[in-house]
């Protein structure tokens, strides 16, 4: 029953942002614009109800992980580097803060590796792969390429151009990459409108014992 409810309030909340004039206006970031988009999808008949949910899902609970991981990870980069983050403080506008949000993406990606499993046989630099073998694709080393991105070790908020694969690339970008990164830019931006700065009290880190995600278990830092 509970269940039936939250479904019915779930997507009427969707269809309110379809039946209003001049919404594309105001769903412009973030995940506002996937659930405007997939709003839109469902009103076409491009997109099933139940496809219009699993987006949503996906965009309001996926990104959660990630969002954590991406402030957590900027943050300690940005305290071990204080230069970079002088250098933020120093023109706190909207696309310095948007160039420093993808390097901190690129140089310590929230997630460093995911599985896929090959659709046909192909044989990549020398290594055969039979269609239905996984593969363990690792986004943080190819995030520090060093044919791909110069200085690739170095923490530079205005590297341009900076093609990561953080969130993924193609069709396969991750959906609730936005999220992420709404997120972050406001916390940077609330951060610089109130002069704190990211500073460590210890020098002790830990993360999860994974190589999927890089989620920080322990961070001690100030804000001041």
């Amino acid at each position: 029953m509970y269940g039936r409810e939250y479904r019915k309030e779930f997507f009427e909340f969707f269809f309110f942002f379809q039946a209003e004039d001049g919404i594309r206006d105001r769903l412009v970031t973030g995940v506002r614009r996937v659930l405007f988009r997939s709003a839109k999808a469902k009103h076409h008949n491009l997109y099933s109800e139940e496809e219009v949910l699993s987006n949503a899902a996906i965009a309001l609970t996926a990104g959660r992980g990630t969002s954590v991981n991406l402030i957590c990870n900027g943050l300690l980069a940005f305290a071990r580097h204080p230069k970079q983050w002088e250098s933020l403080a120093s023109d706190p506008t909207e696309m310095p803060i948007k160039s420093a949000v993808e390097e901190c993406l690129r140089y310590d990606s929230p997630q460093q590796s995911l599985d896929r499993i090959a659709s046909r046989d192909i044989e990549l630099r020398g290594q055969r792969i039979r269609s239905g073998e996984k593969v363990r694709c690792y986004i943080g080393s190819a995030n520090r390429d060093h044919m791909k991105f110069e200085n690739a070790d170095n923490f530079e908020i205005k590297r341009n151009p900076n093609q990561h694969v953080a969130f993924g690339w193609g069709i396969h970008h991750c959906l609730g990459s936005s999220v992420a990164q709404v997120e972050f830019q406001e916390i940077i931006s609330a951060l610089l409108s109130r002069n704190l700065k990211p500073s460590l009290i210890s020098p002790t880190i830990e993360y999860e014992p994974t190589t999927n995600l890089r989620s920080l278990t322990r961070l001690d830092m100030q804000l001041g």
